[in-house]
């Protein structure tokens, strides 16, 4: 560990900590959900050994972590319709929720590069599963406040702090947004004032999602009304 970002780190650990009941006293749903999170699902895991190995690497693709947490969120918000900023393996997760559930769920998948677009395109259909895919370019012509559970992991953090202006409104009434990333500090205070407009809060889910790399999400929920 770097003695230079140890306080920060330390930091970084106390929010999470002071961010837990927080979330379990403004959605319980949610807070559950953490709880109940696993990371012993063998067919996702061989699915993520295989896209790190052969299409991406561990270090870039969303990591493992955050991925079974995105599993748990499916299971708990049980969403129509699913918003995937950053196309890759996320898209599989929630891809892969939607076939089991066996009912018809819009997934969008958003990305700023054509090859990724293309990529998971074809990784998807290796796997028999599908998803719309739209370059960033069309994310604003959206429609508003539909979509009740997003990912937001989109290039490159100048494009994906850009983006959550349009992200808030595209979200349903109480809908979910995981903001992957969010140890990126500079990038983390531009997402926090642009919710803190909005109204929209924001919690620490370090505990859950930090990585090998030092990685970790933050959750945002939409106003109920």
């Amino acid at each position: 560990m770097s003695l230079r970002r140890l306080p920060y780190q330390l930091a970084d650990r106390a929010a999470a900590t002071r961010d837990q009941p927080r979330l379990r006293a403004a959605r319980p749903d949610l807070a559950a959900a953490l709880d109940a999170v696993k990371d012993d699902n063998a067919d996702l895991r061989k699915v993520y050994a295989r896209y790190v190995d052969q299409v991406s690497r561990w270090d870039w693709a969303v990591s493992w972590p955050t991925v079974c947490l995105l599993n748990a969120l499916c299971e708990t918000v049980q969403p129509r319709r699913v918003l995937d900023l950053g196309s890759g393996l996320s898209t599989y997760v929630f891809a892969r929720w939607a076939k089991r559930r066996g009912e018809d769920i819009e997934l969008v998948s958003v990305d700023d590069s054509p090859e990724w677009l293309a990529k998971t395109r074809e990784f998807l259909a290796s796997e028999d599963l599908s998803a719309r895919f739209i370059d960033v370019a069309e994310f604003h012509s959206l429609p508003r406040r539909v979509f009740d559970l997003a990912f937001d992991d989109l290039g490159r953090i100048e494009v994906r702090a850009e983006a959550i202006d349009t992200l808030v409104h595209v979200m349903a009434p109480g809908a979910v947004v995981v903001l992957d990333d969010m140890n990126v500090r500079g990038y983390r205070s531009q997402v926090r004032a642009k919710l803190v407009r909005q109204g929209w809060p924001l919690y620490s889910v370090r505990q859950s999602t930090i990585d090998a790399k030092g990685r970790f999400a933050m959750l945002t929920c939409a106003p109920r009304t």
